[in-house]
């Protein structure tokens, strides 16, 4: 298989990914608001910088912006989130143009609201780090998380949620941009260690939502109604 083919299956792959993270409505955007760094790759971990608030529970002060099927909540201006125990799975694929697409597995989400309420709390499987060795700004995504807890958790499928985060201000070893080293030849092409980096941070949550009470009734009395059509049809 030619370097230009497996280059070409191994970035279809990363956007197959992609794709399936938006199956479903975005219902959370967030942004993290403070002036430092909010999060950070070390070793083989990715998570939340702590911001210093101890007013707050989760590491990052943030909004919660309520969309889609939430978009009926108030938005929280107030919220706090925190972004735990993902971890990078071997080395990260670099591509044409210096594109790199790195695994990651596990971890876990939570949001906390004004009086550190827990908002909506997730367990994540896996996911992809990605971005361009010298650029300062990349994505984190998976389609793989499964709602916990949480006063919003009721309102959403358990089963069918995403995650999705925007890095800005990439930083690694003091300089603006991802950075890569340890390099070596991969199944797909050359494959290296990604440098630990730090960067600013907005995201999407998305998720389906379970019906109401409500609609899951007049939904019930449909079902019903149409059952008895059909009795009365047949007789």
């Amino acid at each position: 298989m030619s370097r230009l083919v497996k280059t070409l299956v191994a970035v279809a792959t990363v956007f197959a990914f992609v794709a399936s993270a938006s199956a479903a409505p975005t219902v959370i955007k967030f942004g993290l608001g403070d002036t430092g760094p909010d999060l950070v790759h070390f070793g083989s971990s990715f998570e939340t910088l702590s911001d210093g608030n101890l007013a707050t529970t989760g590491d990052q002060d943030t909004n919660v912006d309520y969309v889609g099927p939430l978009g009926f909540l108030a938005d929280l201006a107030n919220a706090s989130f925190s972004l735990d125990a993902v971890t990078l799975s071997g080395l990260a694929n670099v591509l044409g143009g210096g594109f790199f697409a790195q695994a990651t597995t596990g971890g876990a989400f939570s949001f906390f609201g004004p009086a550190n309420e827990l908002l909506l709390s997730g367990t994540i499987g896996n996911g992809t780090l990605s971005g361009v060795i010298g650029s300062s700004v990349g994505s984190w995504l998976s389609a793989s998380v499964t709602f916990v807890g949480g006063i919003i958790a009721p309102y959403l499928d358990a089963n069918s949620g995403a995650i999705s985060i925007s890095l800005t201000d990439v930083e690694s070893n003091g300089v603006s941009g991802f950075s890569v080293g340890g390099c070596g030849q991969g199944q797909f092409g050359e494959v290296c260690t990604l440098d630990n980096f730090t960067a600013d941070a907005t995201g999407n949550i998305e998720g389906a939502a379970v019906p109401e009470p409500a609609t899951m009734g007049l939904l019930g009395l449909g079902l019903l109604g149409a059952g008895a059509a059909r009795r009365r049809k047949s007789a």
